[in-house]
């Protein structure tokens, strides 16, 4: 019997990673001792605009030499990358069906440039999961373990890598902004799930996604 789900929370998380909060609930159990690692979606989203996938990353402080725990990283604050960041997704998304139903309490999540990597992505995770009415899964690994997936462990940590984190998700497409010109463009921040499909029908979306165990 399946007992545990290892995920990553990340930033502004993809469509697969909140379709497994989906679809597992409370087994979920994020992962909290690893290291920080770069171009991961520890730190980076992707957005639909109308050139195709773009990619918003968030800029950290490094310590010269020294591994970093993830829920030790801050973000840059002599950076305005928050505002830019809201503005990259508000020209994207402006014209998408549901984006003025939430524009006034998204913009909230960018207040701040100065914030604590592991718990702003926490954050909006969190926001994600009430906006769909996904129950969010307040659970966290008390060490870092390098694990298979087994009958009762289910590691989804690889989702939190930017490439080759597929191989076991089916993806359908769903009408996007900027479709006709771009195609659609899978495994993007949930946060376009939700402005083009909305909460009720992008929880039906999430929950037909396809993720099993690879074993």
């Amino acid at each position: 019997m399946l007992k545990a789900v290892l995920l990553h929370p990340s930033y502004f998380l993809t469509t697969q990673s909140l379709a497994a909060i989906a679809k597992y609930g409370d087994k979920i159990v994020f992962e909290k001792h690893d290291n920080f690692q770069k171009q991961t979606f520890r730190s980076r989203c992707s957005i639909a605009t109308d050139q195709g996938k773009l990619n918003l990353s968030l800029p950290v402080k490094h310590q010269k030499n020294i591994r970093q725990r993830y829920s030790e990283v801050r973000s840059e604050g002599v950076f305005d990358w928050n505002k830019q960041h809201l503005k990259s997704i508000t020209t994207a998304y402006r014209t998408s069906p549901y984006f003025e139903f939430f524009e006034r309490e998204f913009k909230e999540l960018f207040d701040s440039s100065a914030v604590d990597l592991f718990e702003h992505n926490l954050k909006i995770t969190k926001y994600l999961c009430d906006q769909f009415r996904i129950a969010f899964p307040d659970r966290y690994t008390e060490s870092y373990q390098k694990i298979e997936s087994t009958s009762e462990v289910l590691d989804l940590r690889h989702l939190v890598l930017c490439k080759g984190n597929t191989e076991v998700i089916e993806e359908k497409g769903y009408p996007q902004v900027f479709e006709e010109r771009t195609g659609f463009l899978s495994n993007l921040s949930a946060i376009d799930l939700l402005f083009n499909l909305g909460p009720r029908h992008g929880l039906d979306y999430l929950r037909q996604i396809s993720i099993s165990a690879p074993f």
